[in-house]
């Protein structure tokens, strides 16, 4: 059981890193080539969606979901022939500073249940948001409940429990 924000931290980071491993013996075509966050980088994460997850907009509870994606390999391994009612990632102009405020406020713009706002890190290990991604329920399971790594195709799937955000860490679904 987790004591700490890094002790779950170092739990979801062994377990992707496993995975990353299984993948990789099994010679899968869904391999998971980009690097896993280090631990202290998945804590300054977590922290955000906790303290977003404590807000409200409106007078509703924000609720969105984020995917870790690096901008500049946004897929480990593309499917040689995608379907037409495949995801889209859709980059922002600008990328923004993600923090509780600009999550809260950006939230609305990014429905769980059909896409999730592409965040990564910049070289002084601030986390940002820098593009959008639709029809993400075409290839997720959207009601995962269990604070556990599931995995479906190229990805893995974190949710947070007694959390209304979901954090989706490595590659992106199909």
């Amino acid at each position: 059981m987790a004591n700490s924000t890094l002790d779950l931290a170092r739990s979801v980071r062994a377990k992707l890193e496993k995975e990353k491993d299984r993948l990789a013996k099994l010679q899968s075509p869904w391999l998971i080539t980009s690097e896993i966050p280090e631990a202290d980088l998945l804590v300054k994460l977590f922290d955000i969606v906790y303290y977003t997850s404590l807000k409200t907009e409106e007078g509703r509870p924000v609720v969105t979901r984020l995917c870790l994606v690096n901008p500049d390999k946004p897929e480990d391994s593309p499917p040689p022939m995608p379907r037409l009612s495949r995801w889209q990632l859709v980059p922002l102009a600008e990328r923004l500073p993600l923090t509780v405020p600009a999550l809260v406020k950006i939230a609305k713009a990014a429905d769980p249940w059909s896409s999730a706002l592409a965040v990564f890190f910049d070289e002084r290990h601030e986390p940002y948001i820098w593009g959008l991604i639709d029809q993400t329920c075409t290839g997720i399971e959207c009601s995962c409940e269990k604070a556990a790594a599931t995995t479906h195709r190229d990805y893995l799937t974190w949710r947070l429990a007694a959390s209304p955000t979901s954090l989706f860490i490595a590659g992106l679904p199909c």
